[in-house]
């Protein structure tokens, strides 16, 4: 599959902060399967780093399983190089370092352009909006689905367009149901029953999670307990600050993705809203804030 063809029929899509795997068609209009035969075999090396994977006992099984399949459907592809523009950010980071296992497996050789994610979001906007056949794997945040989602293809559309080489088993019921709802569908799926169901377009690649860090000392003097609401918080930031009438938190809420992640942690834990969701229309009104 030369370059060109392969952002015809699509690009595969991962998010940063709240990652996500989806699936776009640069030419909208449909699914092309455009995929060349091609003779060109693995070296000798990537076979004997495949199969010391497959003999190391620290290896999990399940892992080993994938990549036998993976060295079993990707046969045509190999030799083929693929251009992939990722966020430069640690979750990706760790992809790349275990892109040996997948060139050993697969025989296609992936370069990657690690970057800011302002400077890959642009990229990623000029690279749908042109069709360019320079990038073939091209990475999103969940927060720009709205942007891009008539590019998308959703996941089970594609696994039912190319069942030789969707992996065996794979159902959308064995995701986590939160992130899935959250984070891979548009609009968001909210834990309410007025909120209607959305199109699923993405795999969560990971989520953000809200840490708190406290000093165990002043816990053990003060002999307070863990907080387990919000409420239960503010009680104790009271006592901590004792006569001060100043307390607070920190929360990153840069202009970027952080606003959404991490401010809207908060924002949503205390019942606010970024927007009213009304079928598939989005409203930003003052009063969800």
């Amino acid at each position: 599959m030369n370059r060109r063809d392969f952002l015809k029929a699509g690009a595969i899509l991962g998010a940063g902060a709240a990652a996500t795997v989806a699936y776009a068609t640069l030419s909208p209009g449909g699914i092309a399967n455009t995929s060349t035969e091609t003779s060109v075999s693995t070296t000798p090396t990537a076979n004997a780093g495949l199969q010391a994977r497959l003999s190391d006992p620290n290896v999990p099984t399940e892992y080993k399983d994938f990549l036998r399949w993976l060295q079993s459907v990707s046969g045509k592809y190999k030799g083929t190089k693929v251009a992939i523009n990722l966020q430069n950010e640690p979750d990706y980071r760790a992809v790349i370092r275990l892109d040996v296992d997948f060139y050993n497996a697969s025989g296609i050789n992936s370069q990657y352009d690690p970057e800011p994610y302002i400077l890959n979001l642009e990229k990623t906007r000029l690279a749908v909006q042109t069709s360019s056949p320079a990038i073939d794997v091209i990475d999103f945040d969940s927060l720009d689905i709205p942007t891009f989602k008539d590019y998308l293809i959703p996941p089970q559309v594609l696994a039912d367009t190319y069942p030789g080489l969707t992996y065996p088993g794979f159902s959308l019921n064995d995701f986590e149901k939160t992130p899935m709802n959250l984070i891979g569908s548009y609009p968001p799926v909210l834990p309410d029953a007025s909120t209607p169901s959305g199109q699923v377009f993405c795999f969560p690649f990971n989520t953000p999670l809200m840490i708190r860090f406290y000093r165990t000392d002043v816990y053990q003097t003060l002999q307070l307990p863990q907080p387990v609401t919000w409420d239960d918080y503010y009680d104790q930031v009271q006592v901590i600050g004792g006569s001060s009438a100043i307390f607070g938190c920190v929360s990153q809420a840069s202009i970027t993705t952080p606003i959404f992640h991490e401010f809207y942690n908060h924002l949503y834990s205390f019942g606010g809203r970024l927007c009213v969701i009304n079928s598939s229309i989005l409203t930003p009104p003052s009063t969800t804030l």
